[in-house]
């Protein structure tokens, strides 16, 4: 999915830092044509979301890595079902580190293009 009225690829990530350089434990994903940050929507029993398999099985993708796909959809949506209500914006992300795929509850916030310049983040502490 391309960042919104951006015209990246994607979204990366940053650790974000206080005026004097250190961290502030939270983390950014921003508009980029490097795609290490990626919201995981809700898997649906029919449609899309959450990871997905082809429509029948390949050599790449066998029976094995779709009974693998369904259980890890049932974890994700069992997890995503117990997002608090009281924050909406709470979603589920994978970024991808150095040392392979992380799992990150972030807070979504996109802003449209308004003349300064388009910013969609996602911030986690």
């Amino acid at each position: 999915m391309a960042a919104k009225n951006t015209g990246y690829k994607g979204f990366d990530y940053g650790v974000v830092t206080d005026p004097r350089g250190e961290s502030t434990g939270t983390i950014s994903c921003f508009p980029s044509n490097i795609t290490r940050c990626v919201v995981i929507r809700q898997p649906k029993p029919v449609t899309s979301g959450g990871f997905v398999s082809p429509s029948k099985t390949t050599s790449f993708h066998d029976d094995i890595l779709v009974k693998c796909t369904r259980a890890i959809n049932a974890v994700i949506s069992e997890v995503m079902d117990e997002i608090d209500e009281d924050a909406p914006s709470k979603s589920l992300h994978i970024l991808i580190t150095d040392d392979g795929p992380m799992l990150a509850w972030l807070d979504t916030h996109i802003i449209d293009d308004d003349g300064q310049g388009a910013e969609a983040s996602c911030r986690g502490n």
